[in-house]
């Protein structure tokens, strides 16, 4: 009988410390879908594994900067950091975005852009002077582009995160692609697709900085040593510095889920360990059993 009991206390005391792990393995995994996914969190916790899977697909060009096919740690590093600054512009931007929102649907089609924030349609006001009609067209030109890159999920609308993206995307890593291009078509006198020294320094509006900036383009920014910044020199030189929260957070995402540890992650490992990045509520519980057993 003695014998019994004490088996059954241990059983439940085993029990109960399996659960207790369980319930840590599980909070620190809430906190990294967090780090990863920002305001996105909400929305990933209520789909299928399946679903997961697939919009985490399509997040990760986003975070490939330079489109090698790999996830470096400074490209997880700036992710992190982007997630972020969105939490903080989210909460700046609320009361626009619920202004914006006719439908309150939480989320922001273009139509309703185009109108409730500009107060246009998609026909130009007679009242419009021809150059006027122009240069509005170029700014809903360059805006469309920029909601195609901010609509990280492709789904034709943008939520509250997206959102602050599409206002704010200097301060986004993934946007700085659509940034530099609009930066280049702005300041490219010549209309080579670069940008020169003396076009660079026009581009920074501080000319009593002059000697600050020439020294950074030639030293830092002008990588291959032409003269001149291309596309990907203006992406380098935009992209935003991050805080080294952000890369503690990319470093712990990559070690949990580099399988060959080269340091980096492919498409395969992060679909593989898609439950580190975003994982659902239904299949938590049911991935710690496995990982355990």
């Amino acid at each position: 009988m003695v014998t019994v009991i004490s088996f059954t206390i241990q059983l439940y005391l085993s029990v109960s410390f399996f659960l207790y792990l369980n319930l840590i393995e599980a909070y620190n995994r809430e906190s990294d879908h967090e780090a990863f996914l920002g305001a996105f969190k909400k929305e990933y916790d209520n789909l299928s594994s399946e679903e997961s899977k697939r919009r985490l697909r399509l997040l990760l060009p986003h975070i490939d900067i330079n489109k090698d096919q790999y996830i470096t740690n400074e490209e997880l590093k700036i992710w992190v950091q982007d997630k972020y600054e969105s939490l903080v512009d989210i909460s700046l931007n609320d009361a626009v975005f619920h202004e914006v929102d006719h439908n309150f649907n939480s989320k922001i089609d273009w139509d309703e852009y185009q109108w409730g924030k500009n107060r246009i349609n998609n026909n130009a006001n007679d009242s419009l002077t021809a150059i006027m009609k122009e240069h509005l067209s170029e700014f809903i030109s360059r805006d469309k582009l920029r909601w195609e890159h901010a609509d990280l999920d492709k789904d034709n609308q943008l939520n509250e995160e997206e959102y602050a993206m599409f206002q704010s995307p200097k301060k986004y890593a993934h946007m700085i692609t659509i940034v530099a291009l609009e930066e280049i078509k702005e300041y490219d006198l010549d209309k080579d697709g670069k940008l020169s020294l003396e076009e660079f320094i026009a581009s920074i509006h501080m000319p009593n900085m002059r000697a600050y900036y020439e020294k950074q383009f030639r030293e830092l920014y002008d990588q291959d040593g032409d003269g001149k910044l291309d596309h990907y020199e203006v992406i380098k030189w935009m992209t935003p510095e991050v805080y080294d929260k952000a890369e503690l957070e990319a470093k712990h995402l990559i070690d949990l889920a580099d399988d060959n540890e080269d340091g980096k992650l492919t498409v395969k490992e992060i679909l593989s360990h898609y439950f580190v990045f975003v994982g659902s509520k239904a299949t938590k519980m049911g991935q710690l059993l496995h990982e355990e057993f």
